[in-house]
């Protein structure tokens, strides 16, 4: 029923080892009245302990696998956890921490905290299963379709979209943890009707290794691709899928051949969006599920058929004397010039404006930086092009894959 790397494991031997792991401690004989925390290295034995505590009632705090111990244990005690489960599945550390607090059972999740503290997030089951069923209605797979897993089941769209969701419509996924692209390179060619789940840096990372390829779908998420990415998995793949969602409400809305980069499609049939926007004047998109209302903090609009564009989020905006620069923009301009492998921008301080424009970029040779100044002015408003533009080796991001712009920030601020 799932897949690690080349080693195949069966419905009996997940249900063994979560009922081995829960039933057997004597502090856990309850797990419906639990939160334990699950921070662990091995995708089966993660899956097999948040179904076990599914299907118990229990509560589950995911964590990133390489969290260390002491971050693990301050986490899972703001949580309300009564345990945590480190490292392996018969880790078990019993930890001090007040009552959980009365909610629904479910998943537990902090926020990646690119812009301030992470925040706790709480989803239930019954939110989750609603997810996944309109998540499989949107994606349309088709039987015999492989689902393999390039990112880490510690998150949302590895887990939820990757595994849940295929195990769901009876799929039995692959979840990659060999970090050697020609691996990835060799599952493919032995699954060629497969449906591969990865960010975009992945893919970049894969495609940097000029393989022959062909995908037979492939489904992004966690961050925007850029035109060019696009443009490259469009050649190669039979479909190319954008997934767009936040922590909060898992994934918000599937975009089937994307028309542009920012395109991530139709809102899922359980989701409403209030004032999505225009062109013109794009917005912050609030989202409507049930009778809750959740700021997802992301700008975009909604164009004349009804797919949404995503264009960054709302704190990233720089304001230059005024006037508000996304910064989608200006690294999109950056990254049409031949020798701009990667682009970020942020925002930097400035004494007269209050804020600037200020660019990093990946060179693929050695860019001139007075040319690509020119290049933004011949193609940008004078307020949206970069006052200073670095050149980089590497990029910093987040364990999601996403470039973090607030390290960018702080360390020219510093």
């Amino acid at each position: 029923m799932l897949a690690v790397d080349k080693s195949r494991y069966s419905w009996s031997d997940m249900r063994r080892l979560g009922e081995l792991q829960l039933a057997n401690q004597a502090e856990l004989q309850h797990p419906a009245e639990l939160c334990i925390a699950l921070c662990i290295e091995h995708p089966f034995e993660l899956v097999s302990l948040v179904l076990q505590l599914q299907e118990e009632g229990g509560t589950v705090l995911l964590l990133p696998q390489h969290t260390p111990l002491v971050t693990a244990k301050q986490r899972a005690i703001q949580a309300g956890c009564r345990a945590l489960i480190y490292g392996r599945a018969d880790n078990l550390i019993i930890l001090e921490s007040d009552a959980c607090e009365a909610r629904e059972s479910g998943m537990l999740q902090y926020s990646s905290g690119t812009t301030g503290e992470p925040k706790l997030i709480h989803r239930s089951w019954t939110d989750i299963e609603l997810e996944i069923a309109a998540y499989n209605e949107r994606l349309a797979a088709e039987p015999g379709e492989q689902p393999i897993i390039w990112v880490p089941v510690t998150h949302s769209f590895g887990l939820i979209a990757g595994v849940l969701a295929s195990l769901r419509r009876g799929a039995e996924p692959i979840v990659l943890t060999e970090k050697n692209p020609r691996f990835w390179h060799k599952m493919l060619k032995e699954h060629p009707r497969s449906i591969v789940y990865a960010v975009p840096f992945l893919l970049h990372l894969y495609l940097s290794f000029k393989l022959p390829t062909k995908f037979h779908r492939v489904v992004s998420s966690g961050s925007s691709l850029t035109d060019s990415l696009l443009e490259q998995i469009r050649e190669l793949a039979g479909e190319v899928i954008q997934q767009y969602g936040c922590t909060e409400l898992g994934c918000i809305s599937l975009s089937r051949h994307p028309q542009a980069s920012t395109d991530v499609g139709k809102p899922l049939s359980h989701m409403r969006l209030a004032e999505p926007g225009t062109k013109e004047q794009p917005e912050e998109w609030i989202v409507t599920y049930g009778s809750r209302e959740t700021a997802t903090h992301d700008l975009g609009y909604r164009d004349e058929q009804g797919r949404l564009h995503l264009l960054g989020r709302t704190d990233d905006l720089i304001n230059v004397s005024g006037q508000k620069v996304i910064p989608l923009e200006v690294e999109q301009v950056l990254l049409q010039h031949a020798q701009v492998a990667e682009a970020v921008v942020c925002r930097s301080p400035h004494k007269v404006w209050g804020e600037a424009v200020k660019a990093w970029i990946v060179p693929r040779d050695h860019a001139d930086e007075d040319e690509l100044r020119q290049w933004c002015v011949d193609r940008l408003p004078p307020y949206k092009v970069p006052s200073f533009i670095e050149q980089v080796t590497t990029l910093p991001r987040n364990a999601n894959g996403k470039i973090d712009r607030r390290q960018l920030e702080r360390a020219f601020t510093t």
